[in-house]
């Protein structure tokens, strides 16, 4: 993979996270430094390199986009927070997307490095 945007995923969904692990490998410009299931794995990881985008599966605990920026210490515009519920994707960026695809998602993290 080349040198890019650092993105950590944090999702509880292990297909969603080896889903995004292929689809990033293959967008120029990005590196998925890693795609852990909780919040407390990545503030662990972070203290040895902090992120440049944070991609946040929301049912996985309850902080919001603004506490994620604080905790990793980003820009609220890094974060790209999203649901899986009920088999829909909804991306939260500077808007939001309902059933969303792939593409909305890739769209997102490609606007959170601007």
């Amino acid at each position: 993979m080349s040198e890019g945007r650092r993105v950590l995923v944090i999702s509880k969904h292990s297909l969603f996270r080896e889903g995004l692990r292929r689809v990033l490998g293959e967008l120029e410009g990005f590196e998925l430094m890693e795609a852990v299931p909780s919040l407390e794995e990545a503030a662990a990881m972070a203290v040895e390199a902090l992120p440049d985008i944070i991609v946040f599966d929301g049912e996985g605990g309850p902080r919001s986009g603004t506490e994620l920026a604080q905790l990793f210490q980003l820009s609220p515009d890094r974060i790209v927070t999203l649901s899986l519920a009920d088999t829909e994707m909804t991306v939260f960026t500077r808007r939001q997307v309902r059933r969303a695809t792939v593409e909305d998602l890739l769209t997102s993290i490609q606007q959170a490095e601007e």
